[in-house]
């Protein structure tokens, strides 16, 4: 109905699972590149987890176009079956005959004999089951007896298993540990994170048949709010505010509209709720600034380090760039268009701070326990944040900051920031990207890059030292400014990138239940030292059941998920607790210093 009025050739979101309007976030792409191992590869299993909508099934049909001709797939959509409904569902997916009297015995034989005569002539066949999660542990057992199906060498049968989260915790059964250990490879599927939010729809439109900007970025910036990154309530936000853009014949997807459908799709508008429950008022600050960039995290349940950072970082930039060239427009210049700008009376710059300052959120103050500062002097001026950005806007560019943040640990710059989170490596150091709250920030105890955004939706990105109950301190350009928390509260969106240092040169970013290794073993002492409970043994190098227990315990003292996996935040919890090395610290005092 609306497509023709959008100039569209079709609805860019349905929430039907069409591969050709696959997003190939840097998740996606890596989960899509473990099921194109697990169709290709011989033996054991594959695990690919992740939430309700968050894109697994689209990959699934994804991967069926990009399978090799050698390959065959039996695929199971609905495992909520009996052992022998299992077996003879494989079967009829793979055109076996077998007649439904026959007993498990001889669909398990027949099937057998199938796959020696695959194997021999070279083709493979995959098992693939969707929702897998819904499977019974009996008919978990019988998969299990299928990776028996072998001949000297090979596997004859490769084993994908697609799910939600709550697979992962089936297989950490103890009756299905011999299951669990078969694994070969697990990858967790997160929500999109801010930048990834906006590009997604803007990729949909494009698959759609148009370029245009139809919906703001501020619009934008409340489905990503509302939806928390997940691709299938995207969709469903963004084809009710085309419809209503359509029924109010507006040609732009305004955050006006978007909050209006917010309240019908999902009942109401929870963040702006929150908002009217802190008092805050949306006009209190004439320079509201927020963060551009969202999860990865988030909801790091996820095992990934932040190794896509700079995607939006780097966009970030460039948009800084847009506004204002750092070479050739003075302070003074950015100062008089921002201050046009907050001037200006059209009814889309009210628009525009309307959607930036409706959803700031204001949060109690959590106070770090250490108190060390770099050793770093730094010259103290007092100021607003809207003079601290206008006076310094050349040096608020992404790069500026991740220079300024590594300078704080006493570190050159890197010769790239392009694909910071790897390279940063090189240094043994390690990124914590997220998206978060106040409190959970400070948790960290460790100087930060905030990212923040303009009225003129420009994104700024500056460095942070210290906060306490009244003031931040901002670092920029080697300028200790001192700003009001009031103001950062309502200019941040929890976007944030943090730099720490293992205390050891090879350390895995991430460590989870039954992995082995060296790295384990590091772990298990750090969480003996600490006294966390019950005790492992200290000569083993797996991380089993009680290790994650270890993990778990740990994560709820400390104030984390309790999800027993080994991210950035655990890492930089434990470094906190044990105090380890001479690192920068988060400023909390700043008694007579200004």
């Amino acid at each position: 109905m609306y497509a023709d009025y959008f100039s569209l050739k079709e609805k860019p979101f349905s929430i039907t699972p069409d591969p050709a309007y696959l997003f190939l976030s840097k998740r996606h792409e890596e989960a899509l590149a473990h099921l194109l191992y697990g169709v290709t590869d011989s033996g054991g299993f594959i695990q690919l987890t992740g939430e309700v909508g968050t894109g697994k099934t689209t990959i699934i049909r994804s991967l069926f176009e990009r399978i090799p001709e050698n390959v065959e797939i039996a695929l199971i959509l609905n495992p909520r079956m009996s052992e022998g409904e299992f077996l003879h569902a494989i079967c009829d997916e793979l055109l076996i005959p077998v007649i439904k009297q026959d007993s498990n015995k001889e669909c398990f034989d027949a099937l057998n004999n199938y796959l020696l005569d695959a194997h021999s002539q070279g083709r493979k066949v995959v098992l693939l089951v969707d929702e897998a999660q819904n499977l019974a542990v009996s008919v978990l057992e019988y998969i299990r007896l299928l990776t028996n199906l072998e001949t000297e060498k090979d596997k004859l049968l490769q084993i994908i298993l697609v799910g939600q989260p709550e697979l992962q915790t089936l297989l950490q059964r103890q009756d299905l540990r011999q299951l669990a250990q078969r694994i070969t490879a697990r990858y967790h599927l997160v929500p999109l994170n801010r930048a990834e939010s906006e590009a997604y729809i803007q990729h949909r439109l494009r698959i759609a048949g148009t370029n245009h900007e139809i919906f703001s970025r501020g619009a934008k910036q409340k489905i990503f709010n509302a939806s928390k990154g997940i691709p299938r309530l995207i969709n469903v936000l963004a084809d009710r505010a085309l419809l209503g853009a359509y029924s109010q014949e507006k040609s732009r997807v305004d955050s006006k509209l978007i909050k209006q459908v917010i309240k019908e799709v999902l009942g109401e508008d929870k963040r702006l709720k929150k908002d009217k429950k802190t008092g805050n008022s949306n006009w209190k600050f004439i320079f509201p600034l927020i963060a551009s960039v969202g999860v990865i995290g988030v909801a790091l349940g996820s095992w990934l380090s932040g190794n896509d950072l700079l995607s939006s970082f780097n966009f970030a930039n460039k948009q800084n760039q847009n506004i204002v060239t750092t070479n050739s427009v003075s302070a003074e210049t950015a100062s008089q268009e921002i201050v046009d700008v907050i001037n200006e009376k059209t009814s889309d710059n009210v628009d525009k701070i309307e959607a930036v300052t409706s959803t700031v959120l204001a949060s109690n103050m959590l106070k770090p326990e250490v108190t060390i500062e770099s050793e770093r002097t730094i010259e103290v001026l007092t100021q607003s944040l809207s003079d601290a950005i206008s006076m310094h806007v050349s040096q608020t560019n992404a790069d500026s900051a991740i220079n300024n943040l590594l300078s704080l640990w006493g570190k050159n710059s890197l010769d790239s920031n392009e694909n910071l989170c790897v390279n940063i490596k090189t240094i043994n150091m390690r990124c914590l990207y997220r998206n978060s709250n106040w409190d959970s920030m400070l948790r960290q105890k460790r100087p930060v890059i905030l990212e923040l955004y303009d009225s003129n939706e420009v994104i700024h990105h500056v460095v942070m030292i210290g906060a306490d109950q009244n003031k931040v301190k901002l670092d920029i350009n080697q300028n200790g400014i001192f700003v009001s928390l009031d103001e950062v509260i309502s200019a941040w969106r929890g976007d944030y990138l943090m730099f720490w240092q293992p205390d050891r040169k090879f350390l895995r970013d991430t460590l989870y239940y039954d992995l082995s290794g060296d790295d384990v073993l590091w772990l298990k002492e750090k969480l003996q030292f600490l006294n966390i409970k019950p005790s492992t043994n200290m000569n083993d190098f797996y991380f089993g059941a009680n290790t994650k227990r270890q993990v778990q315990a740990f994560q709820q003292q400390a104030g984390l998920l309790a999800d027993g996996i080994v991210g950035s935040e655990t890492y930089v919890a434990i470094n906190n607790q044990l105090g380890l090395g001479d690192r920068p610290r988060l400023l909390t005092e700043f008694e007579g210093q200004e």
